[in-house]
């Protein structure tokens, strides 16, 4: 699973002609399953989406078609993380 934080590198007015286009990008991705959950920052300087059920290699596939990134707008941190731990109702975010 990995954790995907998004830190714009340019103000938040210059992504709003990108919004729309990433938001459409995130959905995709969350109706396929890959994203299990995407979060902007309260502070608007970001995200975090959660990711499962992909290689890296594909996930960066994936993240080069965020207009936001392809754009040079945002940069991403990719934390592979190992879940051992959770809550009844999210075992499924457990690692094999």
């Amino acid at each position: 699973m990995y954790f995907l934080h998004l830190s714009l590198t340019e103000k938040f007015g210059s992504v709003e002609p990108y919004r729309d286009a990433h938001v459409e990008w995130v959905k995709k991705y969350v109706d396929q399953g890959v994203f299990l959950l995407a979060s902007a920052k309260v502070n608007g300087l970001g995200g975090m989406i959660m990711s499962k059920g992909v290689d890296k290699k594909e996930l960066r596939s994936i993240i080069s078609e965020d207009p936001y990134f392809a754009n040079d707008l945002v940069e991403y941190q990719i934390i592979d993380v190992d879940v051992r731990m959770v809550q009844p109702e999210l075992k499924l975010l457990e690692s094999v």
